[in-house]
């Protein structure tokens, strides 16, 4: 039988009510283009340009999750299985 773990790949920061697809959603994942992993800081915008734009206030949940990530990307998937939501509050 395979051994699975479960890992954190992805954390997607908005401002309430904005749906996960809206151009204010900042998305910071874990990406391996099978070079090795690094992470990614990615918001779509309508202009379509890599730039990514958050507001200062922002900052805080972003920054957290970055760290989050990085954290997690050495150590698979030691987590709550009951837990639905990351818990990263500030």
């Amino acid at each position: 039988m395979r051994k699975f773990n479960a890992r954190i790949t992805k954390i997607t920061i908005l401002p309430e009510g904005t749906p996960i697809f809206g151009v204010e959603a900042i998305h910071v994942t874990v990406a391996d283009e099978a070079a090795g992993e690094y992470i990614s800081i990615e918001q779509i915008t309508e202009q379509s340009d890599n730039k990514i734009g958050f507001e200062k206030e922002a900052w805080p949940l972003l920054k957290k999750a970055i760290q989050t990530i990085v954290d997690d990307s050495n150590k698979f998937g030691e987590y709550d299985k009951e837990q639905k939501q990351l818990d990263i509050n500030i």
